[in-house]
């Protein structure tokens, strides 16, 4: 989306300073955002519309987002995960952590269910209590984080040749990122076999149907490395 303002923001730039040169611009241009492709037809003449064309260009690839959600794993080598079939959660009730964003029963709820789902869906087996094969936890936290956000400032034309040109301004910002860890442990061992991060930023969803969907995507995200594909 991030990608699509810009597009928006520079294009009403290029409106209201160069009326002439935009009403030869062929509008809409086609924005493609599942693959993150620009096609924009310009209908600028000669050396203008391609040197244009190439600064837009790179202008918006500058300000592609990545993925919503950050993953990583790290996991023991020397384990044959196949082995493994049931599993049940380390402790019954999430540990306290003190922050009121984290300690959330409902958003527990969440968190647990798209976890055990996703396991089930692989073949596991899920177990109240007694002896098991692998062990679940997960620990949530939100930090402040600090963003450098540059944004259009100025769009311009030179002379003869037709060079284009856009200004930018960086402007400093907080936001919270919310940080997934998902650690499952071998049982009868009682050790850490295996831990998947996520981390995103927060938003405050409007409703509790977004935010669970918000939840979903997370885990699945971080599941999707478990078990892991050995090199």
């Amino acid at each position: 989306m991030e990608t699509v303002y810009l597009y928006n923001k520079i294009l009403e730039a290029i409106q209201v300073d160069h009326p002439r040169e935009m009403a030869k611009v062929k509008l809409p241009c086609r924005v493609n955002l599942p693959t993150r492709v620009v096609c924009i037809d310009f209908k600028f003449g000669g050396k203008m519309r391609s040197r244009f064309l190439i600064l837009f260009v790179l202008v918006l690839l500058s300000f592609v987002g990545c993925s919503s959600v950050r993953v990583s794993q790290d996991y023991d080598e020397a384990v044959d995960f196949t082995k493994y079939r049931t599993f049940r959660w380390a402790d019954a009730q999430q540990p306290r952590t003190g922050d009121i964003q984290v300690d959330n029963q409902l958003l527990d709820r969440r968190i647990r269910h798209a976890i055990e789902q996703d396991l089930i869906s692989k073949g596991f087996s899920k177990k109240s209590g007694g002896s098991t094969d692998l062990l679940i936890a997960y620990r949530l936290n939100v930090k402040t984080r600090i963003e450098a956000d540059t944004v259009r400032t100025g769009v311009g034309f030179g002379g003869y040749h037709g060079w284009g040109g856009v200004g930018f301004d960086t402007r400093i910002r907080e936001y919270e990122e919310g940080t997934l860890v998902i650690d499952i442990g071998d049982a009868k061992k009682d050790n850490l076999i295996w831990r998947g991060t996520g981390s995103r930023r927060v938003t405050r969803q409007p409703d509790p149907q977004e935010t669970t969907r918000v939840v979903n995507q997370t885990v699945t995200e971080i599941m999707k490395q478990f078990p892991p594909q050995k090199k």
